[in-house]
Order: structure tokens, then sequence, then C-alpha cells
């Protein structure tokens, strides 16, 4: 069933996706500068890098329609969406905090192949939540909120990371506070999305050939899907 429509906005829940995805997209930036030096300070292999950083869009392919459908059959006394996400965002953490005292190449591969598969479960998350929370004629404003916290974070990594953390304190100093922020801006705010539980839709059952001609289908997904 549809949200109840309301004149205005809800606050809090922009308020919270605000947060969570300025959290989301501070580490996506962190990880696409940092992961690189730090895979190369194990291995300078150019085709290693460009390997292991594919890990992110492949995880994406896999994850999130696994998750998703998860999501869509069970329930949890914080939510459906909420309680993968209170889950991911603390290995996120973990992993960023690891990365840079990993003393061999499979090591680190292992740190990267978790923070890849939990960033992308949490990553994915809007569209669901917006679609169960919001009500249709806030939605298209709520993106929007989302897309600001998203690129806001992006820019306060570099300034305030790379632009100072890093040269201050160095590597490990920045990577445990991209940890800090996984825990005090995605995980804690997704234990007050308060989700509620829906009545489950009948609609045809997912499986792999439905989610191949759900992308080949629509044109602009499937340019999307060949590019990454």
């Amino acid at each position: 069933p549809e949200p109840v429509t309301t004149d205005k906005p809800p606050k809090k829940l922009l308020f919270i996706f605000f947060l969570m995805w300025f959290g989301i997209f501070f580490n996506a930036s962190l990880s696409a500068y940092m992961l690189p030096t730090i895979i190369k300070a194990i291995n300078d292999d150019p085709r290693i890098i460009g390997y292991i950083l594919a890990l992110n869009p492949l995880f994406g392919i896999i994850a999130q329609p696994l998750i998703g459908l998860w999501s869509d059959h069970i329930w949890t006394p914080v939510g459906r969406r909420a309680f993968f996400i209170i889950i991911a965002a603390p290995v996120i953490a973990i992993c960023l905090v690891f990365m840079p005292s990993a003393a061999v190449l499979w090591q680190l591969v292992i740190l990267v192949l978790f923070f890849e598969m939990c960033h992308d479960i949490v990553m994915g998350a809007d569209n669901p939540l917006i679609a169960d929370l919001i009500p249709p004629k806030h939605r298209m404003f709520t993106s929007g909120v989302i897309m600001f916290g998203s690129q806001l974070g992006a820019i306060t990594m570099l300034s305030i990371g790379m632009g100072g953390i890093v040269d201050k304190y160095g590597d490990q100093a920045l990577m445990n506070f991209g940890a800090a922020i996984q825990i005090a801006f995605v995980m804690i705010p997704a234990f007050f999305l308060g989700e509620k539980k829906v009545k489950k839709s009948k609609r045809p059952k997912l499986n792999v050939k439905r989610y191949v001609n759900d992308i080949w289908q629509n044109i602009p997904l499937r340019r999307l899907a060949f590019t990454n």
C-alpha cells in the first residue's frame, strides 16, 4: 500500500536520508581515491589494481538484487531494508580500519570483497526506502535531498579528508575517520527509519531470466549495464 499522502514532505525522513547518503558517499569517494594507493603499496601491477577495483560494479550486479529480494520477504524489529544497512555498515567500518594495515595481497582482497559487497548493499537502498516510506508526491524532492547529501559527502571527503587529514595524520587516520562516519551517519540513523510492515503484493517471481530481461528491455539501463 502507498504511504499516506501529506502536503508536507516528512522532515525527519529527509534528514535521515541526507545523513545516511552523506556518509555512504563520503566513503564511496574515500574508497575511489584511497584504494588504488593502498593496493599499490602491496602490489604495483596496474592490472591487479584494476581487477580489484572492478569488484565494485561486479558486486553491485550481484548483491543489490539479492538483498532486494531477501528484504522483500523478511521482517525484523528494525524493519526490512534497515536490517541489512545496520548489518552492513559496521562491516564497512571494520574493513576501512584494517585495509591500510593488510600485510599481503590476499588479506587486502578479502577486505575489499567484504567492503564492496556491503557498500553496494547500503548504496542501493535508496530507491526501495523511498518507495516504502515516502508519499509519491514527495519522492522526487527526496531523491534530490539524497543527491545533495551524496555530493556534499564526496566534496567533504576531498576537502577535509584528502585536503587535511591525510596530509597531517596519514592514510590510516583518514580510514579511521571514514569508519566513524559510517557508524555515526549510516548505521545509527538507520535505526530511526521507522519502516512499517507492508502487505506482500502478488507479482512474478524474480529469477535470473527476468532480471536480465528487465535490464535488456530498458534501453538506458542496458547501456549503463554495458558501461559498468
